[in-house]
């Protein structure tokens, strides 16, 4: 059943009109403290550093699903065509930012993992999801 983001299908899942939902982990921890969800897998192949927060919780590869991991990001974005320099000082302004205690607190309450990339890195890891993104959309179409 479609819905328009994670927080109403979480909601769905809440009040048991579906019984499972593929969400963000940001969207959860309101939910995981009110015990109105719980945790059946992670989409991580590994657990460590990034399904931390979920050390218990096994991998859907773990259970035997051969799904491979899709990497989903919040970014910062720029125009196209954005100078080179103006795109460094962004990043190097990012990468700073994320490493400050206050941030670094905060993204572990609300369970947001910081994996910062450059845009070179970030290009190359879309374009190597593109075909991981094909698989799972036939394996749910079948």
């Amino acid at each position: 059943m479609p819905y328009t983001g994670s927080a109403p299908s979480i909601a769905a899942v809440a009040r048991q009109d579906v019984d499972f939902t593929i969400c963000l982990a940001t969207v959860l921890p309101s939910w995981i403290r009110a015990g109105k969800v719980g945790l059946l897998a992670v989409f991580p192949d590994r657990r460590g550093p990034h399904s931390h927060y979920f050390r218990d919780i096994p991998t859907l590869k773990e259970l035997g699903y051969d799904i491979s991991y899709i990497t989903i990001r919040h970014v910062v974005e720029a125009p196209p065509n954005t100078p080179p320099h103006i795109v460094r000082v962004l990043e190097e302004a990012f990468s700073k930012a994320v490493k400050e205690p206050s941030y670094i607190d905060w993204a572990w309450k609300n369970f947001v993992i910081i994996d910062p990339l450059s845009a070179q890195e970030f290009r190359k890891e879309v374009a190597e999801s593109y075909p991981r993104i094909e698989k799972v959309k036939e394996m749910l179409e079948e």
